[in-house]
C-alpha cells in the first residue's frame, strides 16, 4: 500500500512538474544583441562563392546556452565602376526563393590579441550548422537611409543548444552559399560596437580587422537563450525529487 502511494505521489508530482514547466516557461530571451545600422550601415561580403567570411565576437554573460541565432544582411551586384547597385527588391531576380543553399553558421573559440596580430580573432570551430533559405526565415526588414540598401532579417532555431561558459569570448561566422550568378550576399553592419571589431578573411588572405577612421565595425546579430527556472518550477523539481527519494527508500 505504501509503495503504491509513493508511486502515485511521484507520478502526480512529475505530471504536475510537466504542467508547471509548460505554464511557467516564458518565451526565449535575448542574451546578446547588436542591432543593424539602418542609417549608413554597410554589408560585408561573407559567402562561399567569393570566397569570403566575416566573423564577430561576443562574451557569454551568464553561462546559459544559445538556442536561436538572429542576423541581418542583404544582396547586391557589382557594376563596372566599382560601385554597388541593388535590385529594386533587394534580392537578385535570378535568385528564386529557396535557392540559397545553405547558410553556413559556425561558432568559434577566441584567439586573444597578441602575437602576430594586435587584435583578437576566431580560433578553432566549436560547432557548425547549415540552413536553407526557408529554414532561415528570410523577411524584409527595411532600407538604409543613406545608401538605399535593402536589409533582410533572418533567424534559425539551432538543432541542439550550444552550451557556453560564463565570461568566455566566442566568435560567430555566417556565410551564404549563393548559386552561380552575379549576385552577392553580405552581413549587415551594426550600430552597436561591443567587444572587438569584426574580422574578415577575403579570398584566403587571413583574418583582418574591419575598421574605418571613426570606429571598429561590428555585425548585426542577436543570440537567444532559455529562461532561468522560476521559483515555481524549482519547487516542482524539488518536490518531484523528494517523491522519487522516498519511493526508493521504501523499496
Amino acid at each position: 500500500m505504501r509503495k503504491s502511494l509513493a508511486v502515485t505521489t511521484t507520478i502526480v508530482l512529475l505530471l504536475g512538474l510537466q504542467g508547471l514547466g509548460f505554464a511557467d516557461s516564458p518565451n526565449p530571451i535575448v542574451k546578446w544583441s547588436q542591432l543593424p545600422d539602418m542609417g549608413n550601415g554597410h554589408q560585408f561580403s561573407s559567402e562561399v562563392k567569393v570566397p569570403s567570411i566575416v566573423g564577430d565576437d561576443w562574451i557569454c554573460p551568464d553561462g546559459r546556452p544559445i538556442t536561436d541565432i538572429h542576423w541581418w544582411g542583404g544582396y547586391w551586384t557589382p557594376v563596372a565602376d566599382g560601385q554597388y547597385a541593388h535590385y529594386t527588391d533587394g534580392r537578385p531576380t535570378p535568385l528564386a526563393p529557396g535557392t540559397l543553399q545553405p547558410f553556413v553558421i559556425s561558432i568559434w573559440s577566441n584567439v586573444p590579441a597578441g602575437g602576430p596580430e594586435p587584435y583578437s580573432r576566431p580560433g578553432s570551430i566549436l560547432a557548425t550548422y547549415a540552413f536553407n533559405l526557408a529554414d532561415a526565415h528570410e523577411t524584409f526588414y527595411g532600407t538604409t537611409t543613406a545608401s538605399g540598401r535593402n536589409v533582410y532579417q533572418y533567424y534559425v532555431d539551432l538543432p541542439e543548444r550550444f552550451e557556453q561558459t560564463q565570461g568566455t569570448t566566442y566568435w560567430l561566422t555566417i556565410r551564404a552559399d549563393l548559386p552561380t550568378t552575379s549576385a552577392q550576399w553580405g552581413w549587415q553592419e551594426s550600430n552597436d560596437h561591443r567587444v572587438s571589431a569584426a574580422v574578415q578573411d577575403f579570398k584566403g588572405s587571413g583574418w583582418v580587422q574591419i575598421q574605418n577612421n571613426q570606429y571598429d565595425n561590428d555585425m548585426a546579430f542577436e543570440l537567444t537563450t532559455i529562461p532561468e527556472p522560476t521559483g515555481l518550477s524549482a519547487l516542482g523539481i524539488g518536490l518531484a525529487s523528494m517523491g522519487t527519494f522516498f519511493f526508493r527508500r521504501r523499496r
